[in-house]
């Protein structure tokens, strides 16, 4: 968890805190965050559950790189379960 505690002149009278439901390191390799912190969460689009997988970390991390692979493997993984068990399956 992160708490952001604004100064004094900032409107934000309370801090704001920010719950992460997975970190990974710089040692993950894409398919790790996808299996581990993505696949269950694009597929269940399927199921008409709106998600949002959000990468944050510092310039030139490897966002981009990541979420590239991420993307290709959700679409995959999303096209592979409508060939199997059909649209709703």
């Amino acid at each position: 968890m992160i708490v952001y505690k604004p100064p004094a002149n900032e409107r934000a009278a309370q801090p704001a805190s920010f719950t992460f439901d997975k970190v990974f390191g710089p040692a993950f390799l894409t398919e790790a965050v996808y299996e581990e912190g993505v696949k269950n969460v694009a597929l269940s689009a399927l199921m008409g559950i709106n998600a949002t997988i959000f990468a944050y970390g510092q310039t030139s991390s490897g966002k981009t790189y990541t979420m590239r692979g991420i993307t290709e493997k959700a679409v995959n993984d999303i096209y592979k379960h409508i060939m199997n068990n059909g649209f709703f399956g």
